[in-house]
């Protein structure tokens, strides 16, 4: 499976439209107006809408509920010496991909990893390869094909029912049963975040991408957050509890206090919406709860496990386990040669990475040291350090990325993204089709927003 389509990057410099002058916008606006615009969310969205404005002359505010900057981008510093991405990890395919620019503007230092680079072990811990490499590719390309016939079907279903067939045929064949439900697992539940149950054959991959390789940042994501964020002024620890919009001005109460503005951004994330922590007065209109209702909030979790010394293969970036137990402990990502830190780091996605979260941080470690025991030997080390995620428990985010369900035509994406009377702005990556579940995709939406708002105020 492709994980995008590729895309020529269309920059949207040098459209920002011409504004009045800050005296005839003061003098426009009511005096009660504390600021010209409101963003709600110092994520990724949020922060490109806000230095647009701000560089179109706007006086903006950003509020966030949380203690810090960065939204799903969240960038650990409980290792001082070794920053860890709890959230976004990579720019996915660099060639003309914003985040690249952005990166480069800001100058930060990016290394590649690669899916070329990996080391596949079987349920019995033992690598694949020759023979047993050769099946488990017929197995992936016969998987391939069952969900390529099912995006060309007269009806929609999920990617899990477009691979009956294969389980069927396989029904006695456990080591083909586990190397389809790995497939599964690692190229669509771990990309797109939602179970394959779940998943439409028809549009789970309905976007668009960049060419190139995926780059990760050495010492961390958050770097590119702090240099959108240079020149902002943005309130934390203060969570939007309602906005009211049936009025000129967009009143917005938080937990500390009142805001007024013309205009608004609103860049939760889907979780959030669907929770309906933020109460809008009036309501949304139908289709836009139908957007929130009928997208899902996908969920993959990380566990981040640091060594006093590299023990595995050092020259692969990737380490795969085709396990008895349906994606726990499938995949893997080594530090060791991209950045020489002696840190793996375990993903969890979907019904697998909610089962995770019930566990506390021990439990979770322990069965973690059991599968790489079973691949590297009973005298591997235990981890002398251990950072855990559980995003679907967080309550300013309620999972990680928003999926294409079953029976649900991904053009109500458009109908999340629209603006309301031209000045209820909406973005994230939930909000754009063609880059949904990708911080380009947040970061592009927020180009997007803060257009609508230049336009409405031209």
């Amino acid at each position: 499976m492709k994980r995008r389509l590729l895309l020529t990057q269309c920059g949207l410099a040098g459209l920002l439209p011409m504004l009045p002058s800050g005296r005839a916008r003061a003098a426009r606006r009511r005096d009660a107006a504390e600021v010209d615009v409101l963003v709600i969310g110092a994520g990724m969205a949020g922060l490109a809408a806000a230095s647009h404005l701000r560089d179109a002359g706007l006086q903006v505010q950003v509020l966030d509920a949380r203690s810090r900057l960065g939204g799903r981008v969240w960038t650990s510093r409980a290792w001082p010496d070794l920053p860890m991405d709890l959230g976004a990890s990579w720019i996915h395919g660099a060639q003309g991909n914003p985040m690249t620019a952005l990166a480069r503007a800001a100058g930060v230092k990016t290394v590649a990893t690669s899916y070329e680079r990996a080391l596949a072990f079987d349920a019995a811990g033992k690598v694949i390869r020759g023979g047993s490499l050769r099946h488990f590719e017929t197995v992936q390309e016969r998987a391939e094909a069952a969900l390529k016939a099912a995006g060309d079907a007269k009806r929609d279903q999920s990617a899990r029912n477009a691979v009956a067939k294969l389980r069927r045929e396989w029904q006695d064949d456990p080591q083909s049963l586990r190397e389809l439900e790995f497939v599964l697992n690692s190229t669509l539940e771990q990309e797109f975040g939602g179970s394959a149950a779940d998943l439409s054959s028809y549009w789970m991959d309905d976007g668009e991408g960049f060419d190139g390789e995926d780059r990760l940042f050495p010492d961390g994501y958050g770097q590119l957050i702090a240099h959108l964020a240079r020149g902002i002024s943005v309130q934390l620890n203060d969570a939007v509890q309602t906005i009211d919009w049936q009025h000129d001005l967009i009143e917005v109460r938080t937990t500390q206090r009142r805001w007024t503005a013309e205009q608004v951004v609103v860049t939760v994330p889907l979780g959030v919406l669907k929770a309906n922590s933020i109460v809008f007065t009036p309501g949304l209109p139908k289709r836009k709860q139908e957007a929130i209702e009928g997208l899902g909030m996908g969920l993959l979790n990380k566990c981040a496990l640091r060594f006093e010394n590299v023990f595995w293969p050092d020259d692969f970036d990737w380490l795969e386990f085709v396990g008895e137990r349906t994606g726990e402990w499938a995949e893997w990502i080594s530090f060791a040669r991209a950045i020489g830190a002696p840190v793996l780091l375990g993903f969890h996605a979907a019904d697998q990475a909610r089962a995770l979260e019930r566990r506390s941080d021990q439990e979770t470690i322990a069965a973690a040291m059991r599968v790489l025991r079973h691949l590297f030997g009973a005298d591997t080390p235990d981890p002398v350090a251990a950072q855990i995620t559980r995003w679907a428990r967080d309550p300013f985010a309620f999972g990680a990325y928003s999926y294409n369900p079953v029976g649900v035509h991904p053009r109500i994406r458009d109908d999340l993204a629209e603006s309301l009377e031209d000045r209820l702005h909406f973005a994230g990556e939930a909000t754009t089709r063609a880059h949904f579940g990708t911080v380009h995709g947040a970061y592009l939406s927020g180009q997007r927003a803060a257009l609508a708002v230049l336009a409405t105020l031209a």
